[in-house]
């Protein structure tokens, strides 16, 4: 379940508050200093450019330095990255954000294996990328490619039964993604809010004023156990999450590393961003 992080009191200002979660960007920031490099956007839309501006806004607030911001389109073919690699060769850089799609990630590193690049210590992507699709089209070349999710992974489902609902009612990991999973999360919300209505007020006193009144009460979400604790009544963003990483042609969890946990000691940062 993703909480908005804008601080509405700043949403027509010409520059505004978001709140993000940080724990990735200390775990990379702690085990390799000075990061330096690229990040790509969705540019099809200006609501899928701003959706990663506070993501660059946070990582660059913790010294990470930028060798250039590039627009891709989510329909551009692998020859559209070869800029993002040029960048990268020419700049030596030791980080790269992919924030378009899992396709454009595949397209992005397989330009980069081709182009030979060997400085880069932290392939960067967020939900989008925790799709097997990924896996199966980057074969070797999206080898070492991190992955942040705010949700305990599908590889987990033994030891979490909320995730393990999730992967049966889409028929098994091979049709499950992150987006998926994020939708699922919000699902569960809906249920608990429409349940809170329906046992106060009887079937017919579900109305969506009602609905946003009792939403606005839930301060502990965690969908059913999937989740970190989140705030979601005060619009407050969660701090926890989990750190995945492609070794062998699997996603692997390396932060935290005991199964079935997030880590929510990363904490969230408001940074200003002045939206296009």
């Amino acid at each position: 379940m993703i909480v908005v992080g804008l601080d509405c009191a700043t949403k027509d200002a010409a520059q505004k508050k978001v709140t993000v979660r940080t724990g990735a960007a200390k775990y990379y920031t702690k085990r390799n200093k000075n990061l330096h490099g690229i990040f790509s956007l969705a540019g099809d839309l200006k609501s899928t450019t701003n959706a990663a501006l506070p993501l660059i806004a946070m990582y660059k607030s913790f010294g990470v330095k930028s060798d250039g911001e590039f627009k891709v389109s989510g329909l551009s073919p692998q020859a559209a990255y070869t800029p993002l690699v040029q960048a990268i060769k020419q700049s030596s850089s030791t980080y790269a954000l992919n924030n378009v799609d899992y396709k454009a990630d595949v397209f992005l590193r397989k330009e980069a294996q081709i182009q030979g690049v060997n400085t880069v210590k932290v392939w960067d992507c967020a939900l989008q990328c925790y799709d097997r699709r990924l896996l199966e089209e980057g074969g070797n070349a999206v080898e070492g490619q991190y992955v942040t999710l705010f949700f305990i992974p599908f590889e987990e489902a033994k030891q979490n039964k909320s995730v393990n609902n999730y992967l049966q009612n889409v028929g098994g990991k091979d049709k499950a993604d992150g987006f998926g999973a994020q939708a699922w999360t919000a699902g569960l919300f809906f249920r608990d809010v429409v349940n809170n209505v329906v046992k106060a007020d009887g079937k017919s006193g579900l109305t969506r004023a009602r609905f946003l009144e009792e939403a606005a009460k839930i301060h502990n979400f965690t969908a059913d156990g999937m989740l970190g604790p989140t705030d979601v009544g005060g619009r407050k963003v969660g701090p926890c999450g989990v750190i995945m990483q492609v070794k062998n042609g699997k996603f692997v969890r390396v932060s935290p590393t005991k199964k079935g946990t997030l880590d929510c000691s990363g904490g969230t940062k408001t940074v200003d961003v002045t939206f296009e």
